[in-house]
């Protein structure tokens, strides 16, 4: 955080989200490679399914799911708009390094939001229509739009943007401000 001096727990955090996302991408790219496969989208359909049986409950996985939409919404405008800037050290970034990161930083928190309010959308929609089935996570979401037409490019797109994301991660873990 900001006014912390040099404090390394920001470091370490970006470091192990940059890790994450890094992981979210092979996760894309080998839904890609194996559409045909299993997904763990079960577990959400039945945390949903199970959720939705008690009273309220298909209110309360709305508005989770809406919750969920806006956060992806509010990384979208976050890596549109840039304001992830205010987190890094301008003095110690190079200027060649600061537009990498800052390209890195746009696709990557974009695809991020997409990925999150795809996986909120499904979550929405499987309460509006009280189908647990249409809940999905993560993989659920990108498996559901890779079975479109368009799909398997979108997929591909948004598994760059999250490679993207964990290379600005790494980026942030080097030139944080602390």
């Amino acid at each position: 955080m900001i006014g912390e001096g040099r404090d390394w727990k920001p470091r370490v955090q970006s470091g192990i989200r940059g890790t994450i996302y890094a992981f979210f991408a092979a996760s894309a790219f080998n839904l890609l490679a194996h559409a045909h496969t299993q997904s763990q989208a079960g577990q959400s359909e039945l945390f949903t399914e199970k959720a939705m049986t008690h009273s309220g409950g298909r209110i309360a996985v709305g508005i989770v799911g809406a919750i969920v939409v806006i956060c992806g919404l509010a990384l979208v405008v976050e890596g549109v708009m840039r304001r992830f800037k205010k987190y890094f050290d301008l003095a110690e970034m190079p200027a060649a390094s600061r537009r990498l990161v800052w390209t890195l930083g746009t696709i990557g928190t974009t695809a991020r939001g997409i990925a999150f309010a795809l996986t909120g959308f499904f979550v929405v929609q499987a309460a509006w229509n009280y189908q647990p089935s249409k809940a999905r996570g993560l993989d659920g979401a990108l498996r559901t739009v890779a079975a479109s037409e368009q799909g398997r490019w979108l997929v591909g797109v948004v598994g760059l943007g999250m490679v993207a994301f964990g290379l600005y991660g790494f980026a942030e873990a080097r030139w944080r401000r602390t």
